[in-house]
């Protein structure tokens, strides 16, 4: 994760630079990056959801296991609806979200 952090940091500085350079086109960038960093999110929570709880999944993007999984549970569940029975459906719910 370090890269990440890294890239995090010159992403910030490079964006401050641009907005005082050139306000438009740099809000027209952020609002590509955050298109792009919701896609990842969304691909991040759906790796995580095989093997954490909606409370760990949660705290790692800092809320409430009810707010994580009312912004991502609904893709989720339709993702493994026609892989299980109703009741093994509402049993995983169940436990996700423990």
């Amino acid at each position: 994760m370090t890269h990440l952090s890294d890239i995090s940091a010159t992403l910030d500085s490079q964006l401050g630079q641009a907005a005082t350079a050139d306000p438009l086109e740099t809000l027209a960038r952020i609002t590509w990056l955050r298109a792009l960093l919701a896609a990842r999110e969304r691909e991040a929570v759906r790796a995580a959801v095989t093997r954490h709880s909606w409370s760990e999944i949660g705290r790692a993007l800092g809320v409430s296991k009810q707010a994580a999984f009312s912004r991502f549970g609904k893709q989720w569940i339709t993702e493994i609806k026609g892989t299980m029975t109703i009741s093994e459906l509402k049993n995983e719910v169940r436990h996700r979200l423990r």
